[in-house]
C-alpha cells in the first residue's frame, strides 16, 4: 500500500479491509512499508473516534478499536533508521510493531551505515532498538529464535 494510500485511510476503509479479517485469519500479518510511523497515531486516535462515535451502527462485527488491531502484534510498519518521529510512535505503543528498513538503494538512505544509525540513536531504549532489528521481524516472518 502506498503512502498516497494510507493517508487517505478512513475509517470505512479501515472497516471495509480488517472489519473481522483478523478473525478469520488468526495467523494473518500484514506490514506498511514505505510510509513511516509519523501518521499511525494520528489514524489510530482518529479511527477509534470514529468507531467510538459511529462504530455500533457501522462497523458492528469490530471485535475491538482499530488501536487495539494495530497494537495486536499483527500488524506492522517499515521505519527508516533516522525517521524522528519513531520516538512518538513508541509513546503509543507500537514498539512491537517497528520493522528496520535498511531504504537501500534509495538516494536519501544511510546504506551501508544504518544498523550504526540506529544503534547510535539515543532517543530509542536498547529495547526499541533489538525490537526494531531483530525481534519484531522475526516475528512478522515467522522465523525460528536464534540459537
Amino acid at each position: 500500500m502506498a503512502l498516497e494510500e494510507v493517508n487517505a485511510l478512513g475509517r470505512e476503509e479501515f472497516v471495509a479491509r480488517f472489519g473481522g479479517v483478523f478473525e478469520r485469519f488468526p495467523t494473518l500479518s500484514i506490514a506498511y512499508l514505505e510510509s513511516g510511523i509519523g501518521w499511525v497515531p494520528y489514524m489510530m486516535d482518529r479511527l477509534d473516534e470514529e468507531v467510538e462515535k459511529r462504530g455500533a451502527d457501522e462497523a458492528p462485527y469490530l471485535k475491538m478499536l482499530p488501536s487495539e488491531y494495530v497494537t495486536s502484534g499483527r500488524i506492522f510498519f517499515g521505519v527508516e533508521c533516522g525517521e524522528k518521529t519513531i520516538p512518538d510512535g513508541v509513546r503509543w505503543g507500537l514498539e512491537k510493531t517497528l520493522l528496520y528498513s535498511s531504504d537501500y538503494p534509495h538516494w536519501d538512505g544511510d546504506w551501508p551505515h544504518t544498523v550504526k544509525v540506529v544503534r547510535e540513536r539515543t532517543d530509542l531504549s536498547a529495547g526499541t532498538k533489538q525490537n526494531m532489528l531483530h525481534d519484531n521481524v522475526a516475528r512478522f516472518y515467522k522465523l525460528a529464535p536464534a540459537g
